[in-house]
């Protein structure tokens, strides 16, 4: 466990596999071991090891878990959700083993599902402060189109974690669509102040600016954006958005063929 702790997979791994040689009906270091494996991404063994920590320990739900893992990082998400569902079917009050099922199911698109475990782990616990267990709830909201409900829930998110990109993004998305461009350009502007390297934000609030007139605006978010690596030419050529910037030479230096 120390070594794991230090990120020191390839001892932690030799010293699990010691312990096993003297004791190899002990579940708990297998289940480690499967853990461990999962770690440095081989999902053979890790499901190796998981298998026969459920075998040795089927009432145990770290073993579940663990096996739940295995199977999500061999891509069988199906398999997966069986097995996080077993887990919680052994203990039920554990809001990390929840979460992980709601991120399967959200894969699955199997969105009213993935809310319904979020909203059981807020019942349970109604001081829950996991930012990305409210933005999963809200993408999950968003794809349902309740989008008042994906607002609320990116808001929590953001509350909880003020420096989350990813829900400072899909605020900016959801006001968007409401029509909100106060509140879409101060969310895009913000998830592109955290993450400069994604060009997306900047072209959203370019996009916007450019649609109320602000060409000089429009233009410096549309420079960010393409100085942070957005290409995609023809498709900003025929935005409908920048319509009234196509004959400005700065709109023109700037979309120019490379």
């Amino acid at each position: 466990l120390v070594y794991g702790c230090m990120g020191d997979s390839e001892r932690e791994i030799r010293y699990y596999e010691k312990a096993l040689e003297f004791a190899p009906n002990w579940a708990m270091p297998t289940n480690n071991l499967a853990a461990a494996y999962c770690e440095t991404g081989n999902a053979e063994l890790a499901m190796q090891y998981a298998r026969r920590a459920v075998e040795l320990r089927p009432d145990l739900d770290h073993a579940h878990n663990q096996l739940a893992k295995a199977y999500e990082l061999s891509g069988d998400l199906a398999k997966a959700a069986e097995e996080y569902q077993k887990a919680i079917d052994l203990y039920s009050e554990d809001p990390v083993t929840r979460y992980n099922l709601a991120n399967i199911q959200y894969q699955q698109g199997k969105y009213k599902l993935a809310i319904s475990q979020i909203e059981e782990i807020v019942k349970m616990a109604p001081d829950y402060d996991n930012s990305n267990g409210f933005y999963l709830l809200g993408l999950a909201h968003q794809q349902l189109g309740e989008n008042k409900k994906a607002e609320k829930a990116y808001l929590r998110s953001i509350e909880i974690e003020p420096e989350s990109f990813y829900a400072h993004y899909a605020l900016g998305q959801i006001y968007e669509r409401q029509k909100n461009e106060e509140g879409a350009v101060a969310s895009f502007k913000k998830a592109f102040e955290l993450n400069p390297a994604y060009p997306n934000p900047a072209y959203k609030v370019a996009r916007i600016q450019a649609s109320k007139g602000n060409a000089e605006e429009a233009l410096s978010w549309l420079k960010k954006a393409i100085d942070a690596g957005y290409n995609h030419r023809d498709e900003l050529l025929a935005d409908e958005a920048f319509q009234a910037l196509r004959d400005l030479p700065a709109f023109q230096e700037l979309t120019k063929e490379q």
